[in-house]
């Protein structure tokens, strides 16, 4: 399904993409979660993870309280993460 172009936003500019802060958000966490000191010393010498390997057998995360605000369900609240950032991971803890 196409979706419609409007382009009434502030300067005209073009709609934003669902998915677009996804990235923007992985290279935050990247970067306020560097790779420990000690695996940097270690970087690039043989038999060692490369840069790479390390982020990706690596899970950054970060603790959020109170996400749903204002009219929201938890359901919307669900399914606009799963939309927004598809590869994250999630856990719920409803009390």
């Amino acid at each position: 399904e196409e979706e419609k172009i409007i382009r009434d936003g502030p300067f005209l500019h073009n709609p934003i993409p669902t998915q677009s802060m996804a990235c923007l958000a992985q290279h935050v966490m990247h970067s306020i979660n560097p790779p420990p000191h000690d695996f940097l010393l270690e970087l690039n010498k043989p038999g060692k993870l490369t840069l790479e390997e390390h982020k990706t057998a690596t899970i950054i995360g970060a603790k959020m309280i109170r996400v749903q605000h204002g009219d929201w369900s938890a359901e919307e609240a669900a399914e606009y993460f799963e939309q927004h950032f598809p590869c994250a991971k999630y856990i719920v803890n409803m009390k």
